[in-house]
C-alpha cells in the first residue's frame, strides 16, 4: 500500500508493506497489532504513536519484520510487554533515538542514552551466538534471530524466544514449560541451543517437562556437537529427563539427550497422550527404565517422528518386552523416515 493510512480503530498487520506515514489517533479506541513479517517502512515516517499510546506484538515477530517508530513524545515505551528477540524488527524513524528491550517492552530513547557500554555481543548475548546454525538440512526454518544467554532460570523461557547456554549448568529445578494439566492460550516455542554445553538436570529430577500448548526446539550449534542434557540420580516416574504432555511438544536438532533414570517408562524421554516428539539430528542415548523404553516410551494418542539421529544404548528392566530403545503403546504411532 501507498501513501497515508490515519488508524482511529483497530490495525491488524501481520504481512505485507505499507510505505510511508501511518499515524494512530489518540484514544483508547485505538489498537494495532503486529505480528508476522509486519512491514511498516519510511524511515522518517513509519508508525506514529501518539502519547501513552502502546501497541501490541503478537508472539515472536519473524526475520523479515520491519517497523520504523515515531513517537509524539520523542521518546518513551511504545509496546506491551513482549520478547527481547523482537526487538531487532524495530527501528527509530528519527535517527536521534534508538530502540532498546528495557526488560519488559520495547522502548525509543536517545541514542547516548541508549549505546550499550560493553559493545555488541555484552553479557546478553553469547559471543559468536547470533543466528542459529542447526545445519542447512535440515526440516525446519532456518531463524538468524538474536540469541539471549539463558542461565537456567525457567522464567526467562515461558513467553518463547531464542535462548542459548553460555556455560555448562546444573539446574536447580525441574524447568516447567507453561502450567500442568493446561494448555496455552497462544502455542509458544522456546528455541533452546545447547551451545556445545552440559545441562545437568536436578538430582532425582526431570530436566524439563513439556505442557500443552508449548514447544521446545533443541539444538547444538556448536563446531564440536558436544552439547548435551544429562541426568542426575533417579527420577521416580515416567520421563527421566523430559516428559512431554497433552498438547506438548518437543523437536529435537541436535545435542544428546543422555543418562536418563525413570522409575516407569521412557528413561530419557516420555511422550504422554497426544503429544509429540520429532527428532531431526542429535543423539538420545544410555537412558534406563525401570519399566519400559530404555531411552523413549511413547503413550496411547502420542507421535513420535525420526528424520534422523540417534537411540542407542538404553536399558529396560521390565521382562514384559524387549524395549531397552522404545516402547510404544499399542495406539501410538511411530513415523520413522531415517535414522
Amino acid at each position: 500500500a501507498g501513501g497515508n493510512v490515519y488508524v482511529s480503530g483497530t490495525l491488524n498487520i501481520s504481512g505485507g508493506q505499507i510505505d510511508g506515514f501511518v499515524a494512530v489517533a489518540k484514544g483508547t479506541l485505538s489498537q494495532v497489532n503486529i505480528s508476522g513479517k509486519a512491514q511498516i517502512l519510511g524511515e522518517e515516517n513509519g508508525l506514529y504513536l501518539p502519547a501513552n499510546e502502546l501497541i501490541n506484538i503478537n508472539g515472536l515477530l519473524e526475520q523479515t519484520a520491519k517497523i520504523y517508530i515515531v513517537l509524539e513524545s520523542g521518546s518513551g515505551v511504545f509496546t506491551q510487554s513482549t520478547s527481547e528477540n523482537n526487538l531487532k524488527a524495530f527501528e527509530a524513524g528519527d535517527k536521534a533515538y534508538t530502540v532498546i528491550h528495557n526488560g519488559a517492552s520495547l522502548e525509543i530513547v536517545s541514542k547516548d542514552e541508549g549505546e550499550d557500554p560493553e559493545g555488541p555481543g555484552g553479557s546478553d548475548t553469547p559471543s559468536g551466538h547470533d543466528h542459529c546454525f542447526c545445519d542447512q538440512q535440515l526440516y525446519h526454518e532456518h531463524v538468524n534471530a538474536g540469541w539471549t544467554m539463558w542461565d537456567g532460570d525457567a522464567q526467562k523461557l515461558q513467553t518463547g524466544g531464542y535462548f542459548a547456554v553460555g556455560d555448562n549448568l546444573t539446574l536447580a529445578d525441574t524447568v516447567v514449560l507453561g502450567t500442568a494439566g493446561q494448555t496455552a492460550q497462544k502455542s509458544v516455542d522456546v528455541y533452546l541451543c545447547l551451545n556445545g554445553m552440559t545441562v545437568t538436570a536436578p538430582q532425582n529430577k526431570q530436566a524439563f517437562q513439556i505442557n500443552g500448548g508449548y514447544t521446545l526446539h533443541i539444538c547444538d550449534c556448536s563446531s564440536e556437537k558436544t552439547g548435551k542434557i544429562r541426568g542426575n540420580g533417579k527420577f521416580t516416574g515416567s520421563g527421566g529427563l523430559i516428559s512431554i504432555a497433552e498438547k506438548g511438544t518437543l523437536m529435537q536438532y541436535g545435542g544428546s539427550i543422555t543418562n536418563g533414570y525413570s522409575s516407569g517408562n521412557g528413561g530419557n524421554i516420555a511422550v504422554t497422550a497426544n503429544a509429540n516428539y520429532t527428532i531431526y539430528g542429535g543423539k538420545v542415548i544410555s537412558g534406563v527404565s525401570n519399566n519400559l523404553g530404555g531411552n523413549i516410551s511413547v503413550s496411547a494418542g502420542a507421535v513420535f517422528t525420526m528424520h534422523g539421529g540417534e537411540i542407542s544404548g538404553g536399558s529396560a528392566k521390565s521382562s514384559a518386552a524387549n524395549s531397552n530403545n522404545i516402547t510404544m503403546d499399542a495406539a501410538g504411532k511411530l513415523d520413522f523416515r531415517g535414522g
